[in-house]
Formats: C-alpha cells, structure tokens, sequence
C-alpha cells in the first residue's frame, strides 16, 4: 500500500457532496442525552464555545501509509496521558472555519520544522461527532505531503514542544486495522472501537473517528484489497 495522488483524488472525491458520517443519528443522540445529564448531575455550566475541529492528519512513514496522533500531556486538566488527533475549538479567528481551526491547533500541538503552508493538503471534512461534553467536533482530513524515512525522523521533525503534548507519533494504517478491537462505551450506548498499542490505546472520540475513515475512506482508496468486515 502506498499513498499515491490516484489515491488523494480518491479520498476527496468521497469526501465531497454529503458529509461523510461518523456515528449514528442514535448515537449521537444517545452522546447528548448522556452529556446534559452529567452536566446535571455534576452541576457543570454549558461550554460557551460552540464547536471544535481536529485534524486526521494521514502521512507515509517509511513508505508506508499511516495515520499521525498526539499523546496529550499528563500534565493537563482534562484528556491527560489520552491519544488524540491534534485540534480544538474553532475560535474568532478561524472565520468560522473547521480547516482554519484544526490547522491552527495543529500548528500549535505539533510546532516543530514541518512547512505547514506548503506541504499539507486539505481533503475535505465529514459530518460532526459530540465530544463527552456534547460539544459537536467536524474531523477535516489532510495528507501530509512530506515523506517520513522512520518514526525517529518523526520525532525529529515534531520534538514535544508543547505544553500540550507529550509526544507526536504515527501507526501504518497495517497497524491500525490489525488492532482494533472493542469495548462498551456508556456514552455513546454502544460498543466503542479501540486501537492497543506500545504508546497506549486509542479509544473514545478518537477511535470513533478513526474506524469508519480507516474502513471506507482510507483503507479502500490505498489498497484494491477489500478491508475486511466488522
């Protein structure tokens, strides 16, 4: 499997028209049922920011197709020591733009020697997904155009430098879909896909962004192998 332009084109040309889903209209539902009612239960004010963006940021590694996350600090409030695609809110400045602001949070998380201007491509967004805190989050896709010869280089390139973030790394889209496994996730009122790995696993929102892009955009516009069913 490599990353080609025939496949770039692919995966714009499913982005395009409709937004792509995430999740069920059911579990959304059941994601903002479950957020009001531990904003009840704990006596939590509503967030007054209105929306986030994260960026799944696909990139070969070695010449292999993968997948870029971030694993946030331990340091932090809330999320610490999770994995995590890099983004967050959309603020003023973005214009009201989901690109603008998952590519504004990534440039913050990531910082590092990367040309963020000149060699990542825009491929398009997908339909909003609640946060645990109800929050809607639009997932935007985008290749990082720059080959990576290992993860080492990847450390090289992106050395934690932020406050944020404890480490940037990637997994071969292999790697992911050998991976998956599941557990029940109360808020979502259903299963929860998990990704095990040597830095830890990827699960909650993360994971439920990352399996249906892997098994219908990614996965099939990188490999003529059909990806198997789940």
């Amino acid at each position: 499997m490599t990353i080609t332009q025939a496949s770039i084109n692919c995966i714009k040309a499913k982005l395009s028209g409709m937004k792509f889903p995430i999740i069920t209209q059911r579990q959304k539902d059941a994601a903002l049922k479950y957020a009001e009612q531990q904003r009840t239960k704990n006596k939590v004010a509503p967030d007054n920011r209105t929306a986030a963006a994260v960026l799944v940021p696909i990139c070969s590694v070695g010449g292999k197709p993968s997948i870029l996350f971030t694993l946030r600090s331990e340091h932090l409030r809330a999320h610490k020591s999770e994995i995590s695609f890099p983004g967050g809110h959309v603020e003023e400045c973005d214009n009201a733009s989901f690109a603008n602001a998952a590519m504004r949070e990534t440039q913050e998380e990531l910082k590092g020697t990367y040309n963020y201007d000149q060699d990542v491509y825009l491929l398009g967004e997908t339909d909003w997904v609640p946060s645990a805190n109800g929050m809607p989050v639009t997932p935007v896709l985008a290749v990082f155009t720059k080959e990576f010869r290992d993860e080492q280089h990847i450390q090289q390139v992106f050395p934690p430098s932020s406050s944020e973030v404890e480490m940037v790394f990637t997994r071969t889209v292999e790697e992911l879909l050998k991976s998956e496994a599941s557990e029940p996730l109360p808020r979502l009122g259903s299963l929860c896909p998990i990704f095990p790995g040597k830095e830890g696993k990827i699960w909650g929102l993360t994971a439920f962004i990352l399996q249906p892009l892997l098994h219908h955009i990614i996965y099939p516009c990188i490999s003529k192998i059909k990806p198997k069913t789940i």
